[in-house]
């Protein structure tokens, strides 16, 4: 009997979320990096801390900027339309400080990282 490829999509993306959970424990010692700072962490799991200062939906993704407003925000936290329904009243998050935990990239020169799990994003003091 095969998996589905929904069940192995669920499972793939559990095992990433606990891999990824595990290593952002480990990742810095805690050290929180500022959203104009997030370039530094490139490569790297890492926390990411600043305003939300926009929430949108782009491509089937929901987009967070970060410092500011969309096209010249400072970092980026994407969620994919997938994880998107585990993420509870996101739009909240505009115009208040949040942390993002997880792997930094650079896309098209710009930091950003992408949220599987709402453990990832949190609010911030």
């Amino acid at each position: 009997m095969n998996p589905s490829a929904s069940t192995l999509e669920r499972t793939f993306n559990l095992a990433a979320t606990v891999l990824l959970t595990a290593c952002a424990g480990l990742a810095w010692a805690g050290d929180r990096v500022t959203d104009s700072n997030a370039a530094s962490c490139a490569g790297h799991v890492c926390r990411v801390e600043g305003v939300v200062t926009d929430v949108f939906v782009a491509k089937n993704k929901i987009v967070l900027a970060f410092g500011k407003p969309y096209p010249n925000q400072t970092f980026t936290a994407v969620i994919d339309a997938d994880s998107g329904l585990q993420f509870h009243s996101i739009q909240n998050y505009e115009g208040h400080k949040a942390r993002v935990t997880g792997l930094v990239q650079l896309f098209h020169g710009h930091p950003e990282a992408t949220l599987i799990h709402p453990s990832q994003l949190a609010s911030a003091q």
